[in-house]
C-alpha cells in the first residue's frame, strides 16, 4: 500500500513538474526573443536617422529567421499545451460545481487544480501574443523604410516584396497565430460551459437521489 501510495505521488509530481518545466520554457523563450525585438525597435529608430537601412534589412532578416525556426519548433508543444489548460482548467470548474456540497477539500483541491492550468495557459499565450506583437511593429518599420529613404524607394519596395512582406508570429500548430484575446474569450468560454455542465450534472444527481 504505501509502495503504491509512494509510486502514485511520484507520477504526480513527476506530470506536473512536466506540464510547468515545458511552458516556463516556452515563456523563457518568448521573454527572451520579446527582449530581442524591443532592442530592433529602438535601434532601428537610430539607423534610420544614421540612414544605415541595410543593416535594418540585415537585422530584420534574422529576427524574421529565428522567430520562424521558433515557431517551428514549438507550435505543436504551445496547441498541446493550451488544448491540455482548456481540457483541465474546463474539468476543474465541473468538479467545483458537481462536487461543491461534499467536502471543502475537493472545493480546494478544484480550485488549485483551475489554477494550476489557468497558469499554464498564461504562460504560453500571453508571452506568445507580446512577440507577436513586437514582430508586427518591426514589420511596420520595414514597411516604413520607403518613406524614409525617398532616394532608395523602388530598391526598398522591391527588397520587400521579395521576402521581407509576409507576416510573421508565433502560432498554435500553424492553425491559429497567437493573440491576447484567445486568452480573453477561452477563460469566458470555459467558465461558462463548465458552470452550465457542472450544474446539469449537478441536477441530474439531485434527481436520482
Amino acid at each position: 500500500m504505501v509502495v503504491r501510495d509512494i509510486s502514485f505521488g511520484m507520477v504526480i509530481l513527476g506530470l506536473h513538474c512536466t506540464l510547468v518545466s515545458l511552458p516556463g520554457f516556452y515563456c523563457f523563450v518568448c521573454k527572451y526573443f520579446n527582449l530581442k525585438l524591443n532592442e530592433f525597435l529602438s535601434t532601428s529608430k537610430i539607423l534610420i536617422v544614421q540612414k544605415d537601412y541595410r543593416r535594418i534589412f540585415k537585422i530584420y532578416q534574422e529576427l524574421a529567421r529565428v522567430l520562424t525556426f521558433i515557431d517551428d519548433f514549438l507550435c505543436y508543444s504551445a496547441f498541446v499545451f493550451v488544448l491540455c489548460g482548456m481540457v483541465g482548467l474546463f474539468w476543474s470548474i465541473c468538479s467545483f460545481i458537481l462536487f461543491f456540497d461534499f467536502d471543502y477539500l475537493i472545493y480546494f483541491c478544484s480550485f488549485v487544480v483551475s489554477m494550476h492550468y489557468l497558469m499554464m495557459m498564461q504562460m504560453i499565450i500571453l508571452p506568445a501574443s507580446d512577440i507577436n506583437l513586437g514582430a508586427q511593429m518591426a514589420r511596420d518599420v520595414i514597411i516604413s523604410l520607403p518613406g524614409w529613404f525617398p532616394q532608395q524607394h523602388d530598391e526598398l519596395k522591391i527588397r520587400i516584396r521579395r521576402g521581407l512582406n509576409k507576416k510573421i508570429g508565433l502560432t498554435l500548430w500553424k492553425i491559429y497565430k497567437i493573440d491576447k484575446s484567445l486568452f480573453i474569450s477561452a477563460i469566458g468560454t470555459l467558465i461558462t460551459y463548465g458552470v452550465l455542465v457542472g450544474t446539469l450534472g449537478s441536477i441530474h444527481s439531485s434527481q436520482k437521489n
